[in-house]
């Protein structure tokens, strides 16, 4: 064991310092490209109450930086600040999750208000042998289930809210046998797309984004004018942008964290390259005496040294064995290396969990785990209008696994779906958003 560890912390300590370099190298350029901006009169003042908290960051996140170099850093520090940057995460999740259920119910009122968009020349019959053309026109499972949960996702929804959690179970029983982690992160996934994890917490941590999102909630949607149609698609617009801009700071900053957490937990067991590391902490160090200021041109060419190392450093890491699984009794190595093989994975926001015995779901967590979801969606549904109630039933359900026995079943559910909406508009859009993934997929429509 100790010597796969020590075989596992040396590759993880040299790709992930690597990364560190060349991550922290785009991340100050990027700082020092706002700096100027804002120098130049032609940063967006409105955009700026974003950075109160992003600067928070920032410092917290340099702090650090120093304390690695300075040889103190404390590896529950990194930790942390891993949690505070998922937490961030986890708002920008819940509101854009929030604002794409009111771009779906708008999409659909769209027609209402744009006569010249086009109008499917298919009737509700040929469109259902198009889908199912479509659904089967590929051997491959997981791609047919991909695109089934896409189409779900797309089609009309009209069915009362007892029947939706009876699919909401009957699709949650796939995880039966499954580690009890999968059914966590699925049940997540269904409170953000339901609006329940936009707590009153989450709310308050971006001002901005809960002032474009108040004036949506109040929408009458039957009453709906040209003008608050407008209003509201440009209140989408404009959050979107602001949370893609959200989603990728935090992005880049859990990367440069995760990869300041594998070098602290592998730093003593590592075998070092003493030039690689003296390359990448040079430009670090340099990077942080800059204060804002334009990155010169010797920080540039120093990256030169460290030029496909990190390539080189991941494959070696994929032919390393992986790390054990959880034993009774087991030593520290084997959680740390655990940790690594989390770190390494392309799950940037990844939770480091303690040691624990892997927990299979039987039916009765299926069971707690609908009724838990329930309680906390009925209060949440009940006061949402029906389009946007549909909205949230559509994302949510297309984010489960497919809980169809038969391709009949699915046919059913198609031809059900259209023939039950009588709102011409809406049905427009769902054919034309299902035509566009087709399309997407090179399907030829006959």
């Amino acid at each position: 064991m100790a010597r796969q560890w020590k075989k596992q912390a040396s590759v993880a300590y040299g790709y992930a310092l690597t990364r560190l370099a060349l991550n922290c190298f785009m991340y100050f350029d990027e700082l020092a490209e706002e700096k100027q901006e804002k120098e130049d009169g032609s940063d967006n003042a409105e955009a700026s109450g974003f950075r109160s908290r992003q600067l928070q960051a920032d410092g917290k996140f340099r702090e650090l930086l120093e304390a690695w170099l300075e040889g103190r850093i404390q590896l529950a520090d990194v930790a942390a600040f891993r949690e505070q940057i998922q937490k961030e995460m986890e708002a920008v999740v819940a509101y854009t999750d929030c604002f794409q259920t009111y771009e779906y119910a708008l999409n659909r009122m769209e027609r209402r208000f744009d006569e010249t968009l086009p109008v499917s020349e298919l009737s509700d019959e040929a469109f259902v042998r198009q889908i199912m053309g479509f659904l089967t026109a590929t051997k491959d499972a997981a791609t047919m289930n991909r695109r089934i949960q896409e189409v779900i996702g797309q089609l009309p929804i009209r069915f009362t809210r007892q029947k939706y959690y009876g699919m909401v179970r009957e699709a949650l029983s796939a995880y039966i046998g499954a580690d009890s982690e999968a059914l966590e992160n699925i049940m997540y996934l269904l409170r953000t797309g339901a609006m329940v994890e936009l707590s009153e917490e989450k709310k308050d941590a971006y001002p901005e984004l809960q002032a474009l999102a108040e004036p949506l909630t109040r929408i009458r949607f039957k009453e709906l004018t040209p003008e608050d149609y407008r209003n509201a698609v440009q209140a989408v617009a404009l959050a979107s942008e602001k949370l893609y801009a959200l989603s990728e700071y935090c992005q880049t900053m859990q990367e440069m964290a995760n990869d300041l957490y594998l070098i602290v937990l592998t730093g003593e067991a590592a075998v070092r390259d003493a030039g690689q590391e003296a390359c990448a902490s040079g430009i670090i160090k340099g990077l942080l005496a800059l204060d804002g200021k334009a990155i010169p041109e010797e920080l540039e060419e120093a990256l030169g040294g460290l030029e496909g190392v990190q390539e080189e450093y991941y494959e070696k890491y994929q032919r390393l064995d992986p790390a054990p699984e959880y034993q009774d009794g087991e030593d520290e190595e084997a959680y740390r290396m655990r940790c690594v093989d989390l770190l390494m994975s392309t799950s940037t926001f990844v939770t480091l969990k303690e040691n624990r015995q892997p927990k299979t779901v039987e039916v009765g967590d299926i069971d707690r785990a609908v009724d838990e979801f329930v309680n906390l969606t009925e209060p949440v549904f009940a006061g949402l209008q029906k389009p946007v109630l549909r909205a949230v039933m559509a994302a949510t359900l297309s984010a489960l696994p497919v809980c169809f026995n038969s391709l009949d079943e699915i046919q059913a559910y198609v031809t059900n779906s259209l023939g039950s909406c009588s709102d011409i508009a809406e049905k427009e859009t769902c054919k034309e958003l299902i035509l566009h993934l087709m399309e997407m997929e090179d399907y030829e429509v006959v």
